[in-house]
């Protein structure tokens, strides 16, 4: 089935903020689903964002990764062990703590999160060729917008 979006057809200059809201929220949704269609499913949206978050923030501990990720202790234990089962993060210990341990991201797990960044570029990079010039300039036009809504949606948590 054709994704279809009904947005394309109106005007939507003056909208009210939650409007606004809404019609961001479905939308950023559907690219989302649309980018994960080009996963190869070896891991699942939970294992792809563990892995990501301690990639991009550094060596955590499980306590800290857990919060990021807003899981329960538990489920991040098994997400974690899944990654590690596939060699994708390893354990350390902790430098400041001898009790506790920090996870890293291997250099399979390096090499897994780029291939799976450049399959989602690339998908999304086919797609945006597919505009016309109006489209992609007033895209690019709204980059600094939407950096600003995540900014503000993260303000206040350090998300490094």
């Amino acid at each position: 089935m054709r994704y279809s979006c009904f947005v394309a057809t109106k005007d939507l200059t003056g909208l009210e903020s939650g409007a606004l809201a809404g019609e961001l929220r479905l939308l950023v949704g559907r690219l989302a689903r649309g980018l994960r269609r080009h996963d190869d499913g070896v891991l699942t949206p939970g294992q792809r964002s563990a892995l990501a978050s301690v990639d991009r923030i550094g060596p955590l501990r499980l306590g800290d990764l857990a919060a990021i990720e807003a899981v329960s202790p538990p489920t991040l234990t098994r997400i974690v062990q899944r990654l590690e089962d596939k060699g994708l993060v390893a354990r350390r210990a902790d430098l400041h703590d001898a009790r506790a341990v920090q996870l890293e991201v291997t250099p399979a797990g390096q090499r897994m999160l780029t291939e799976m960044r450049a399959e989602r570029s690339r998908a999304l990079a086919v797609a945006i060729e597919g505009l016309d010039e109006r489209d992609r300039a007033a895209l690019a036009g709204a980059l600094p917008a939407l950096h600003r809504v995540v900014d503000a949606l993260f303000a206040g948590e350090d998300t490094a």
